[in-house]
């Protein structure tokens, strides 16, 4: 029994410990970080739509993509993560998504 409780927290820990650094970063500054600041540490966004928002706010769209190399079972592919940002009128974060597709 405690090989798997072993087992697990390495697995728990592991997948913390490899998310995208994007995550970590909006999961720390959701409703404190401004537009500047996202700005800065991410770049310039691929798509902006202001005024979107009925609250008068801002969404900005973000992509990376990444190669994830083939092995024995195929060839490789490429893996996109889609970051949708929500900011309110006053240029805070208050709500983020990302999803992760195949290209």
């Amino acid at each position: 029994m405690s090989q798997i409780l072993l087992a697990s927290f390495f697995l728990v820990v592991s997948c913390a410990l490899f998310q995208p650094w994007q995550v970590a970063y909006l999961k720390a500054g959701a409703n404190h970080v401004t537009m500047e600041e996202v700005a800065q540490r991410m770049g310039p966004p691929c798509e902006t739509e202001t005024s979107v928002l009925a609250s008068g706010g801002t969404v900005w769209r973000y992509r990376n993509c990444e190669y994830q190399a083939g092995d024995l079972e195929g060839p490789g592919r490429w893996w996109c993560d889609n970051y949708k940002l929500s900011f309110d009128k006053d240029h805070i974060l208050r709500q983020w998504h990302k999803n992760t597709t195949p290209m």
